[in-house]
């Protein structure tokens, strides 16, 4: 293990500059995957919102069977 971590920090230290460019196509990916990553979130978040509210203020939500129950009768 210790000699695998000097041959990292060694390959680190010795390193030269790179010769590269980042292609234009980069920026779009980036930009996908933030928006993708948004709207994914925004999407668990919407779907789960009753049971992220009861977990963050400790309050039992209402039961709708119960609910359903009470508007039959």
């Amino acid at each position: 293990m210790q000699v695998a971590i000097v041959f990292l920090l060694l390959m680190v230290i010795s390193t030269r500059q790179a010769e590269a460019y980042i292609d234009p196509g980069t920026g779009s990916n980036v930009l996908q995957l933030i928006l993708g990553g948004s709207l994914g979130t925004l999407f668990i978040m919407k779907r789960y919102w009753h049971s992220i509210i009861k977990l963050l203020t400790g309050k039992k939500s209402k039961d709708r069977n119960s609910e359903e129950k009470k508007k039959e009768e």
